[in-house]
């Protein structure tokens, strides 16, 4: 959708809060960027109202029809809605959200080799997947992952649902930022520091138990049900294939126990009813820290987590975790 044109006089009135939160010159590298939301599931929608308030413009790409059932989360949809593609049935909402950010309908959502990964990518300088875990979203994930790295795009991956969420960052094998500390006359910026990423193929990878801060036992639980999730869905499909290997709490079990870990069959069966079911205040929780992450990124002011963010809703904890095969800097 066509954007309002303004002088820029009229749009530092528009974004003079974040002007003086984050400079004009981060401001200008916002609405400089684009946005790529891969599937409208809770924590993307709460992302999208958030970004493209803060003057991101956006594509949407999500062919899912909606249902009753994302109305829960999508308010950018409505009950006239239903049957319509996520994207063509939210895209006027958003668009109303900032005329000086211009949104989008992706003409697709998906890809099926690296080619079409990088046409996917294309022009787009972020990129976030938020999808069900299905059967090939996993190796679809590392394909868009391998894309965002070839042409410099920043990378998240999220999976959101009634136990909280576990998302996954890659800004590059290089990512350069500063470090603010103070206010006023007392505000000190540091050098520019460094920080590299692995990929998602590389992350995704690695050895669970490692995966945790030093005073925790083993890793927080939404890191846990969110690789278990990834790995069910990807499950071998057999007809001769057990019973047990179509029930998440005996799969769920099995693997964790391959790797000396553990979460009680009350949790496990618990996220089995509610994986996909995220409540709203979950979604804008999650939504509202890695729109941070995100603004953080692409203004290169500010720390950025390196490299997985989990939340568990059950105990209202957020978590910085390091998932790579490279030694912590």
């Amino acid at each position: 959708m066509a954007t309002f044109t303004a002088s820029e006089e009229e749009t530092n009135k528009v974004y003079d809060r974040q002007i003086r939160l984050w400079g004009a010159d981060a401001q200008r590298r916002i609405q400089a960027s684009r946005v790529l939301f891969l599937g409208l599931g809770p924590a993307n929608v709460e992302l999208c109202k958030n970004l493209v308030l803060a003057g991101f413009s956006a594509t949407i790409a999500d062919h899912r029809r909606v249902d009753a059932a994302s109305l829960g989360y999508n308010f950018f949809a409505d009950a006239e809605s239903i049957g319509k593609s996520a994207a063509e049935a939210s895209i006027g909402n958003v668009a109303e959200l900032n005329p000086f950010a211009d949104v989008k309908i992706g003409s697709t959502s998906s890809c099926t080799d690296a080619a079409t990964a990088e046409k996917l990518v294309e022009g787009h300088g972020v990129v976030i997947v938020d999808v069900p875990c299905v059967k090939g979203s996993e190796n679809e994930r590392k394909l868009i992952n391998e894309a965002c790295r070839k042409s410099g795009a920043k990378f998240l991956a999220v999976r959101c649902s009634g136990d909280g969420a576990a998302a996954f960052l890659d800004l590059g094998a290089e990512h350069s930022f500063v470090v603010e500390t103070g206010e006023g006359a007392k505000k000190t910026t540091s050098a520019p520091q460094k920080a590299s990423y692995c990929s998602y193929a590389d992350a995704v990878g690695v050895d669970w138990t490692i995966v945790k801060n030093k005073k925790m036992a083993q890793p927080p639980t939404p890191f846990l049900l969110d690789r278990l999730d990834a790995l069910f869905a990807d499950r071998p499909s057999s007809k001769k294939r057990s019973r047990d290997d179509d029930d998440f709490v005996v799969f769920a079990k099995r693997e964790l126990e391959a790797r000396s870990l553990g979460l009680d069959d009350a949790m496990l069966a618990r996220h089995a009813r509610v994986a996909g079911k995220c409540p709203a205040h979950i979604a804008a929780v999650v939504g509202g820290v890695l729109g941070q992450e995100v603004v953080k990124a692409v203004s290169g002011r500010g720390a950025p987590t390196n490299n997985v963010f989990a939340f568990d809703a059950a105990t209202g904890a957020g978590t910085a975790l390091f998932a790579s095969p490279a030694k912590r800097a």
